[in-house]
């Protein structure tokens, strides 16, 4: 046990930060590494060219960020959704945006602060103060690559060393339920029942985020439909380097030799991973096997075709992170305890809603099946590895004291909150849903409209990079033809041009794109038959679309949601109610949403699944009261219930049933208790889990896999 127990150094830990730090962070990171500001040369912050700012002996980070603030052009304080740097520059169909989009979530919260500065002594990015600079998406990209073949590159082992501790040290402890506390096994259990407590009754009786036809941005709501199929295989296709290597940060953990009872446990949660000798069980296969089902046949992982392949740039950064940590199981052993309690314990709740999404679409569900079932905390890998974890802090106790066990489970600690807060990959996901679905939400004003993506702009750069793909050859099969004037060869060097020729030639229609003559030389007796594949025609056909003016509709934001929501009536009263009425349904089962019969009374401990169970067990017909046998045999009409609900009551259950049966939004404040009635760590617990339902992002893989 001697080499894992060692501490990281000091570059290994991060302290807090404010908002004002974390953004002095994202500029550090802008100016290390050397963003190429030639293509910026014409763009001004303030009175001076952006190169100016990036060159470090002209200005301090905390000046940067003054100009920044400061230049009206760019940044409103108070409100991103009027700056330019958020709706315009960091848009994904912007080049800033893929380059930027890990610092988007900060930029924001910056300007939504009000642009603070940090405190003029600050250390600047290099020396004590700031935490390292995290890698470019095309570093993340790349290391994928070699990481993936790494017998072939050996020297990058290092590498992978140093990137390991680059994303440790930036884990955000800043969230409440990510908070550092000291070891107890006490503190643990009531940390963890926390965490998961919030998940259940935030997640896992929810509707998926891609069949609720509302979405929200920014704080406002915004209603775009449901997102179609292809939305949601696409977001399959993207945690495809993710799921690919699942397992990946334990495959070193047993070697031949003799290994101790903390060892075979994270082994027999990697067997697991790994198909235990079954290669139709080998979770990466099953996964594959989901894409191969809808068509989807991408490229082996450990060849550069698969890093070329357009995913997105938040795809990279936690695949990255388990490989690099993975290589170095003795070094990184506790770390490697804290990402597994990370990805294993919040499983079951997390990813029940997209069990039900794709099943509900007839999209085959296994991969997500196989977590839910597998990573249970009774006796699945979500109760091992905690017991994993006591295990080797208790081992730790018995070697080297309580020193020991403390500063062992600080970094434990640290590689549970680093996998869940160093990834991004939530940000792509929303606009990537409303890309594909050709969605736009008004971020601005009914008066002053801005809507967001803007689709005209991505599909010209899709457009753009399918000429430049075909380049290479098209310039040299087109002989003497000529388009607008020019030869199409020499055309093929400039596409913007071509694409100008295109429309001032009229080989493309706007009003009727597959009416195009672009269209009509693909055809069977046109001359570039066969030149592009089913996908490459959709670029162009997308790119037309978009040329015609007022294309695609712009949501504005819903109006704020009365604060008497039926369904927040129906869910506290149940709150309000249980104590009594767990005591009178003894022998009663329902059957709840995911199928399973449940007793009554165990039910009343989870107001939205008894509230989805009184549906889907027939006792409640979704907007007919006087056909719901709940409202009318049971609490009415001399039924079993009649006079135990007062007549108020009796208005919210009907109030609840005519609006429609819904569950609950915000069941985190429902939930809330008095907590005068409750001990110090219940009270605690409970705030920590109204936090976690109030303020938890979507982080990581959102959550995971």
């Amino acid at each position: 046990m001697g080499l894992r127990t060692k501490p990281l150094g000091q570059e290994g830990k991060m302290p807090d930060q404010s908002i004002a730090n974390k953004m002095a962070d994202v500029i550090n990171r802008w100016r290390a590494a050397a963003i190429n500001v030639a293509s910026h040369s014409h763009r001004r912050v303030a009175a001076h060219p952006v190169a100016w700012w990036f060159n470090t002996q002209n200005a301090s980070t905390r000046e940067f960020m003054q100009a920044l603030a400061g230049d009206q052009l760019l940044v409103v304080p108070g409100a991103p959704d009027q700056s330019a740097l958020v709706t315009q520059f960091l848009q994904p169909s912007r080049p800033m945006g893929n380059t930027l989009a890990s610092d988007a979530i900060t930029i924001r919260d910056w300007i939504a602060a009000a642009c603070p500065l940090p405190p003029a002594d600050r250390k600047d990015s290099g020396d004590a103060g700031g935490a390292p600079r995290m890698p470019t998406t095309d570093e993340e990209r790349e290391a994928y690559y070699k990481l993936n073949s790494i017998e072939s590159f050996p020297e990058f082992r290092e590498t992978a060393r140093q990137l390991a501790r680059v994303y440790l040290a930036n884990a955000d402890y800043t969230q409440p339920y990510h908070s550092k506390f000291d070891y107890s096994e006490d503190r643990l259990d009531e940390r963890m029942k926390a965490i998961y407590d919030a998940y259940v009754k935030n997640d896992m009786y929810k509707v998926h985020p891609y069949d609720n036809p509302i979405i929200e941005y920014s704080g406002k709501k915004f209603r775009v439909g449901k997102a179609s199929d292809k939305a949601v295989i696409d977001n399959l296709i993207q945690k495809a380097p993710f799921n690919f290597i699942d397992g990946v940060w334990l495959q070193g953990i047993m070697t031949a030799r003799p290994s101790d009872e903390v060892v075979n446990k994270l082994f027999d949660i990697w067997a697991d991973e790994a198909g235990n000798g079954e290669t139709a069980q080998n979770h990466p296969n099953v996964y594959d096997s989901l894409l191969r089902s809808k068509g989807v046949y991408l490229p082996p992982i450990s060849s550069r075709k698969f890093i070329e392949y357009p995913f997105t740039p938040g795809c990279w950064r936690t695949a990255v992170f388990q490989l690099c940590v993975g290589l170095f199981p003795q070094e990184f052993f506790p770390e490697l305890l804290g990402m597994t309690l990370y990805l294993e314990y919040e499983a079951t709740p997390t990813l029940t809603p997209i069990v039900r999404m794709l099943r509900g679409r007839r999209i085959d569900p296994l991969f997500y099946q196989l977590h839910v079932a597998i990573d249970n905390i009774s006796k699945g890998h979500g109760a091992i590895v905690l017991e994993a974890v006591k295990t080797f802090l208790n081992q730790q106790r018995q070697q080297g004291g309580e020193e020991e066990v403390q500063e062992n489970w600080n970094r434990i600690w640290n590689g549970y909150v680093g996998w869940k807060t160093i990834g991004f990959f939530g940000v792509d996901a929303l606009m990537r849903r409303l890309i594909i679905d050709k969605k736009r939400i008004n971020i601005g004003t009914p008066a002053t409209p801005n809507c967001i993506p803007d689709l005209t702009a991505y599909y010209k750069e899709q457009m753009l990079a399918l000429v430049k793909r075909k380049a290479p050859v098209a310039r040299q099969v087109h002989g003497g033809v000529a388009i607008g004037g020019a030869a199409l060869n020499g055309l093929f060097d400039k596409p913007e041009k071509l694409l100008e020729v295109l429309i001032e030639e009229k080989l493309v229609d706007p009003k009727h794109p597959r009416d195009s003559k672009l269209f009509a030389l693909m055809q069977f007796e046109g001359p570039m038959y066969r030149v592009f594949s089913e996908d490459e025609q959709s670029v162009i056909m997308d790119w037309i679309e978009s040329l015609k003016c007022n294309s695609y509709e712009c949501a504005d934001p819903l109006p704020d949601e009365p604060r008497d929501d039926p369904a927040a009536k129906m869910a506290e009263m149940i709150v309000n109610r249980a104590s009594q009425a767990k005591t009178a349904h003894a022998g009663i089962t329902l059957t709840t949403q995911s199928g399973e019969q449940k007793a009554l009374a165990e039910l009343f401990d989870q107001p939205a699944e008894l509230m989805g169970a009184l549906v889907v067990s027939g006792w409640v017909c979704p907007r007919e009261p006087t056909r719901s046998f709940f409202l009318t045999r049971i609490l009415q009409n001399d039924g079993p219930m009649d006079g135990v609900l007062t007549a108020d009551e009796i208005a919210t259950v009907e109030e609840w049933i005519q609006a429609g049966a819904e569950m609950p939004r915000d069941l985190g404040r429902l939930m809330a208790r008095k907590t005068e009635d409750l001990s110090p760590s219940e009270a605690a617990a409970l705030k920590l889990g109204q936090d976690f339902a109030r303020e938890r992002p979507m982080i990581g893989m959102g959550s995971v896999h």
